[in-house]
């Protein structure tokens, strides 16, 4: 761990490749370089560069600061890698608000790093995979995170089972968001302790909308008014706030039939509740079906197979439940912490 003062962001001594790279960036930044090359996450495929104008991440980072109230001399904690949206953005959101850094290397074990010297933390962002370990570390979190006024989780959505346990657990704001790197980070937020919501709440000056085939379109100042049209299938509740329902991508046709493989996961995550269980609903070829739904399991999990099918029958068309469940030892993990379900089916030979 490295505490850095907003004075010395682009002028100390870093200890490792991560901080090698937050230093690099934020001379970049001070250098007032005006345009950065990130990559898209990959989770739904090969990652591919975007390069993004430095007005855009000023304008999305001054949204974030406006939202949480960020000042000067709060302390931002970094344990994302800079060469991806989520990580550059913390950088960008403590150079304008004139915060200080706290670098921690973004490896499994990062939560040993939380001591009895590490300073109040008032913005952290974590993807879902960091914040469920800190979860299952017996941390006393209110501690480390008792005057934070953010703590933003994103990259993929949350099981039920982590959303329920920060509700109950955390007593300082914790935010699942949304967004992308062609959004510049995140857009809009659902709140996970204190003022608990099911739906996601836009940014001021976001607008949303569907396309023709019901993917969220999203315009703000982070993409200079220009709409971007996404890949998630949303139900929009009102001009600001919807929720996200699928993956337009992920979508299997078996049989005639288009299945949403995200609520089948999520129906399939309360079934599992109290176990700690990894999977993911897919399609894989099939001569009859098309495409055969599939739950692909992580380890050597023992699964009440009959009873699982037994309970999805109650709640969906037969036609829609998984035909079969495959172990596979190791799911594959993108590079910011995402689940990679083609990596992960191509590496155990899986169409």
């Amino acid at each position: 761990m490295q505490v850095i003062s907003f004075q010395n962001l682009d002028n100390f001594i870093p200890q490792s490749e991560f901080e090698e790279k937050v230093l690099l960036f934020c001379q970049d930044w001070r250098n007032n370089k005006q345009d950065f090359e990130f990559f898209t996450s990959g989770s739904t495929g090969t990652p591919k560069p975007l390069k993004i104008q430095r007005e855009q991440m000023i304008n999305s980072a001054q949204q974030t600061i406006d939202w949480l109230g960020l000042e000067k001399g709060n302390n931002a904690f970094l344990g994302l890698y800079p060469n991806y949206i989520a990580g550059a953005m913390v950088l960008v959101r403590a150079l304008i608000a004139q915060m200080n850094l706290i670098l921690v290397e973004p490896q499994e074990n990062f939560f040993s790093e939380f001591t009895a010297d590490l300073p109040p933390i008032h913005l952290a962002s974590f993807v879902p995979n960091q914040w469920k370990t800190l979860l299952m570390c017996n941390l006393e979190l209110n501690n480390y995170f008792g005057q934070a006024k953010g703590i933003l989780l994103g990259g993929s959505d949350l099981d039920e089972e982590t959303k329920a346990i920060t509700s109950s657990q955390c007593r300082f704001p914790v935010y699942l968001t949304y967004g992308m790197t062609e959004t510049v980070s995140h857009i809009a937020f659902q709140s996970l302790s204190m003022n608990l919501t099911n739906y996601l709440q836009t940014l001021p000056n976001v607008h949303i909308s569907k396309d023709s085939n019901d993917c969220l379109v999203v315009s703000s100042p982070s993409t200079f008014g220009e709409k971007v049209v996404t890949q998630d299938l949303v139900e929009i509740i009102s001009d600001s706030t919807f929720r996200i329902i699928g993956r337009n991508n992920r979508i299997i046709n078996s049989a005639g039939l288009k299945i949403n493989p995200i609520e089948l996961e999520k129906e399939i995550g309360f079934y599992f509740k109290g176990i700690n269980v990894s999977f993911f609903i897919t399609g894989l070829l099939d001569e009859f079906y098309g495409q055969k739904v599939v739950l692909i399991v992580k380890g050597n999990e023992f699964i009440y197979w009959n009873d699982l099918i037994q309970y999805l029958k109650g709640k969906f068309d037969k036609n829609c439940l998984p035909k079969e469940y495959i172990l596979v030892k190791k799911f594959e993990i993108t590079t910011s912490g995402k689940l990679d379900i083609l990596s992960t089916l191509r590496a155990n030979n899986l169409n």
